[in-house]
């Protein structure tokens, strides 16, 4: 396991390379060493531990919290940093508070072989390659930097910080893959006060080479920069497209004062020809720390070859006073980090250790074998410290990583993923108090309308990398991420509709909070019926949901129902019949579509009885007449029939020159049918003869 003093558990350790740095924050003198820090304690908390008093142990608490955040020193003032004496010593001092502002909205996009190195001339980590734009980090944000001068597009360069000459060196690298013709660079450039100057001089600069490795060497009589290896192409092909050969270097480098020197002495020791391999001062040791790498073959065109051809390296070299030599043996003695090339490497002075992180194994063509370890160097040791982190970033190679004495943290941006499909990062990682800190800010959504407790989710995908899902049962859910291009999707809750705000859409992180308002689903049921006489205004009606409604037209209309299914019963219509059960339920569907979920036919019958008035008395053929309920039947039969409904029905029977008994009435229909006996008799005339008698009784004129 990774010990580390207590008093470095703060980023508020403002330590830079090699010796030590004073943080001044208000009126308070913090002179932290780097001396202690061990691997293998028994006791992480306690082990090589300075006791502080009560009020250091509380600034150095709040200042860890602070500077976790992204902020400057605990008391909330800006701190600037300038060499006391060279590399060995750096002074930060705090100024007024800055005034409140959001995080910058600008991030570099995503990119690989990009390189950070802290410009202490300017008092910032510098970001530059993958692209041609320059970024600077200051108080805890990502800011575009101008220059009117740009170098051309690079990629896997060399870039670190002269302390001796006090700027930026840019060295080499390429603009596309690896063995394309014009792309490896021999220019040199420095930047210093947000100006990038040319200073290249082909007499002189090494083979315009990709992936070599380079840092400051800090070490007493040495004070200059060291470049190693790299690879360079040469004899172009007939298409004119990539090297016929690619040979990695063995060479070594020393830049100082403006100019390249080489330093290469093929008779002493030295690490064999490589490119990516990683490499820094390790300040706490004094000397330059060499790791890894790839070896590229001879016969290898456009860069495709195989682990064979391009073995990776898991050696470790040391250089000092301008001699290499090789500690493998003795820095493996808690293990190895696994054979990388282009992995993140830097001096983490506040840790007090050398941290590596990620890289890709197997040969650099391999796309399955991206790394996401981290391995600490201390006391010419290496240590897996993998097992002890709470988190560690996704896998990546060719990542930009460089120690930000601003914060106390190494700082790391984007890197490939290759394990199965090409994903650039877009996000940056923070290294302190021994464990990964995504540098994040909120990305907040909030909702209103839900019912308590009622749960709701939302997808945030970056523009590269893959999609995350929370979800929560307030209002509110908020997602932590490197300032970036973002997409999000709110998913669909049940029974409820986004009513306010959009349910997906762009979105930047430390933009406004996004805001979005449900409304539960409404739909209406409606029933509709034919068959009742409306002229008549026929009541009918319907409970559903406990409601009731009546009405005497054609439909009943239920409202402001959400989806779900709802029992109902219809009311009974006297003398008619339905043709369907008189209750039931009815499911209403989230349609979003219609405000009419669900409809409900009702067809009545109207139940009627045969009322019949049977005759006798008139003679054949005679006409008679029947009024039942205002309908009148005639006939010259002996029957007329009537078919009603239940009830107490007024009637008149008629004939012309006959008396019918009875000639009226009512009757009474109660679920059977009725008949109703009429008998006629002539009626007597005014001259006292008979009239109304059948044919055969009357007399002849």
């Amino acid at each position: 396991m990774f010990a580390r003093p207590a008093d470095r558990r703060s980023r508020a350790a403002l330590l830079i390379v090699p010796l030590t740095v004073l943080l001044v924050m208000s009126a308070s003198v913090f002179a932290l060493s780097l001396a202690g820090a061990s691997f293998g304690s028994a006791d992480p908390a306690t082990a090589g531990a300075t006791v502080l008093s009560a009020a250091d142990s509380r600034a150095m608490e709040s200042a860890a919290a602070s500077l976790a955040t992204g902020a400057g020193p605990a008391d909330g003032t800006s701190a600037s940093c300038a060499a006391a004496s060279g590399p060995a010593e750096l002074t930060c001092s705090s100024g007024d508070a800055p005034a409140s502002s959001p995080p910058s909205l600008a991030a570099p996009i995503h990119r690989w072989g990009a390189e950070i190195t802290y410009d202490a001339a300017d008092g910032y980590p510098l970001l530059f390659g993958g692209q041609n734009d320059t970024w600077a980090f200051e108080d805890g944000n990502w800011v575009q930097l101008h220059p009117k001068v740009i170098p051309p597009i690079v990629s896997f360069a060399c870039l670190t910080y002269d302390w001796k000459d006090g700027y930026v060196l840019l060295y080499g690298g390429g603009r596309g893959g690896i063995g394309t013709p014009d792309i490896d660079r021999d220019l040199t450039w420095t930047f210093r006060g947000g100006v990038w100057t040319n200073i290249t001089n082909p007499q002189d600069s090494p083979p315009g080479l990709q992936y070599p490795s380079c840092t400051y060497d800090a070490a007493p009589g040495d004070d200059y920069v060291v470049l190693f290896g790299g690879v360079y192409g040469e004899g172009p092909s007939q298409t004119g497209q990539s090297y016929l050969t690619l040979h990695s270097t063995n060479q070594t480098w020393e830049f100082t004062g403006g100019r390249w020197t080489n330093l290469t002495d093929y008779s002493a020791p030295h690490p064999s020809a490589r490119f990516g391999a990683s490499m820094v001062y390790d300040s706490s040791a004094g000397y330059v720390l060499l790791y890894g790498g790839a070896v590229n073959g001879t016969s290898t065109a456009n860069g495709s070859c195989t682990p064979v051809e391009c073995p990776h390296l898991n050696d470790t070299w040391t250089f000092h006073a301008g001699a290499w030599t090789n500690i493998t043996a003795t820095a493996s003695i808690r293990g190895t980090p696994p054979g990388r090339w282009e992995a993140g490497i830097a001096n983490d002075s506040a840790d007090g250790y050398v941290i590596i992180f990620g890289g890709q194994a197997n040969g650099y063509k391999s796309y399955n074998a991206t790394q996401n370890f981290t391995w600490g160097f201390v006391d010419g040791a290496w240590s897996n410290l993998t097992p002890t982190l709470s988190v560690s970033p996704q896998p990546r190679f060719g990542e930009a990583m460089g120690y930000d004495p601003g914060t106390g943290s190494v700082l790391m941006f984007s890197g490939l993923n290759s394990t199965r499909a090409a994903v650039l990062w877009e996000n940056s990682w923070a290294f302190y108090a021994n464990g990964w800190h995504p540098l994040t800010y909120f990305l907040n959504f909030t909702e209103s309308g839900l019912p308590a407790g009622q749960s709701w989710n939302v997808t945030v995908t970056p523009s590269q990398g893959p999609a995350a899902t929370l979800g929560n049962t307030t209002p509110t859910i908020s997602f932590g991420w490197a300032t970036g291009n973002y997409s999000y999707a709110i998913a669909s809750v049940a029974n409820y509709h986004i009513s306010a705000g959009t349910s997906s859409g762009p979105v930047r992180v430390s933009d406004p909070t996004i805001t979005v308002g449900w409304s539960p689903d409404k739909y209406t049921v409606r029933f509709t019926e034919k068959g009742l006489k409306s002229a008549w205004k026929t009541e009918w009606s319907v409970t559903l949901n406990g409601v009731a409604k009546r009405s005497t037209g054609g439909s009943l209309a239920f409202g402001g129902l959400a989806p779900g299914t709802y029992a109902y019963t219809i009311g009974s219509v006297t003398n008619y019949s339905l043709n369907r059960s008189y209750s039931g339920s009815v499911e209403v569907l989230a349609t979003g579509e219609s405000e009419v979920a669900a409809s409900v036919a009702l067809r009545w019958t109207l139940v009627t009885y045969r009322v019949a008035f049977d005759e006798k008395g008139l003679p054949a053929g005679t006409s008679w007449s029947v009024t039942l309920d205002g309908v009148t039947k005639s006939g010259t039969g002996s029957k007329i029939t009537f078919s009603v409904s239940n009830g107490t029905y007024a009637y008149s029977v008629t004939a012309e020159d006959y008396e019918p008994a009875p000639s009226s009435g009512t009757v009474n229909v109660a679920g059977a049918a009725t008949t109703i006996h009429v008998t006629f008799a002539a009626n007597a005339p005014a001259d006292g003869r008979p009239t109304g008698l059948a044919a055969s009784a009357r007399p002849e004129t």
